[in-house]
């Protein structure tokens, strides 16, 4: 850390298009990590002169191969991919200021493949990891437990095929009862929904539960907001958390509508000709005060449900009971993991940290005004849901943008 003498520095090892070395050229530069997206994507801005003619020297038509190395005070980042066209050309007396779109090779090789095989009773994760294998990418954390499923992709893009695993998937303990022709009364249960995302480590994929409870990705450390001190370290510095925003906590009446908590599913068998209703109970991931307006024998969201489970039965015998056709398990249980994952919602700048891994676990520590001491209401962990690092080389700073979430029943440092 000898090299550096501020928390903002830092020093770009490596920027090239297509083997071309950029760094004279450099302006700035983000990337960008999402949890609800299985892609990494940025924008690169370069400076163009007329003694320079970089794009018209080199033929750039956005395109090219691209790479990039930072080294700051407290890690580094690597990004490799590829331009994927030009966004935006502005000129400003005699500089001509390029910006450039890029993203990861798995968005390239997504485009030109197809799938076309059939997955019989496999695992979510199973079919996840075939998806990732087939677009080339490389797996970080892969760990999501399910009901298997079965599915018939006819010709989809892998990313089209991770879409439907996420939302018609079954977590492990999703279940529905199923009684007899009579019984019209029956009941859902279970914390639905997976997530699949792309980081500078490979891809990530896990259900919303196990994501929530910080065991998707790994510890991104602590940060706290306090004073900067002249006689701290650089390590001390970069620890701090440089400004926060924090622009929802709560919305109860969203979550009542999308029927997070309490929902009802109006289901018919066609095999059978059975008409059942099926009520969902997820009170147990609202918060102690949510509980209080929450009644367990008026839904606040209504499904309606064709349901079919021997349509992938191929003989004469009759198909186990729920195993082809999932809607009972996930119907209800996703919305229910979906949207009580991301109570409160909030954004830290931080000095960067490129280590930091959307889906990784983060504690904050946010002083009271005029207070020593943290406040108990946002102060604890988090989950990072998305992740930006912005390199300036104009002033020769950097830092990194996290956006944070924590669920219902996570209000307060405490119930973190």
């Amino acid at each position: 850390m000898s090299d550096f003498q501020t928390p903002t520095e830092f020093m770009t090892e490596k920027l090239t298009i297509d083997g071309n070395d950029v760094r004279g050229l450099f302006v700035s530069l983000s990337v960008f990590e999402n949890i609800y997206t299985p892609l990494v994507t940025g924008h690169v801005t370069l400076i163009e002169t007329d003694a320079a003619k970089f794009i018209e020297k080199y033929k750039i038509e956005g395109v090219e191969k691209f790479e990039a190395e930072f080294k700051t005070g407290k890690d580094s980042y690597t990004f490799e991919g590829y331009l994927n066209g030009l966004r935006n050309k502005a000129n400003e007396q005699q500089f001509t200021m390029y910006t450039f779109d890029f993203t990861t090779e798995e968005v390239r090789k997504n485009e030109e493949t197809f799938i076309v095989k059939a997955y019989r009773d496999k695992q979510p994760k199973d079919i996840i990891q075939d998806m990732i294998k087939k677009m080339g990418g490389k797996e970080d954390k892969v760990q999501g437990e399910g009901i298997p499923m079965t599915m018939l992709p006819c010709n989809k893009r892998p990313y089209d095929v991770i879409k439907y695993v996420l939302r018609h998937g079954a977590a492990k303990d999703s279940n529905a009862s199923e009684g007899d022709k009579e019984k019209q009364k029956e009941t859902a249960k279970g914390n639905g929904g997976f997530m699949c995302w792309a980081t500078a480590d490979g891809f990530r994929f896990n259900t919303i539960e196990k994501i929530m409870e910080g065991e998707a990705g790994g510890d991104a450390g602590e940060y706290k907001s306090q004073m900067m001190n002249k006689g701290q370290s650089l390590s001390e510095m970069m620890d701090c958390v440089v400004a926060f925003d924090f622009q929802i906590m709560g919305d109860f009446q969203a979550k009542l509508r999308s029927g997070a908590f309490v929902s009802k599913m109006f289901l018919f068998d066609l095999d059978k000709f059975h008409y059942k209703e099926y009520t969902y109970d997820n009170t147990d991931k609202a918060g102690e005060h949510m509980k209080k307006f929450i009644k367990a024998d008026m839904p606040t969201r209504l499904f309606n449900v064709a349901f079919s489970n021997e349509r992938f039965m191929n003989d004469c015998n009759k198909a186990q009971s729920q195993k082809y056709d999932l809607r009972k398990k996930y119907t209800m249980q996703s919305p229910g993991g979906e949207n009580t994952s991301d109570d409160s919602q909030g954004t830290v700048t931080l000095y960067p940290s490129c280590k930091i891994r959307a889906g990784d676990q983060i504690t904050l520590k946010i002083n009271k005004v005029n207070d020593t001491q943290y406040d108990k209401k946002t102060s604890g962990k988090y989950i990072c849901s998305e992740v930006a690092h912005h390199f300036n080389n104009n002033d020769a700073t950097a830092y990194t943008r996290v956006s944070v979430i924590r669920s219902s029943k996570q209000q307060d440092d405490s119930s973190s």
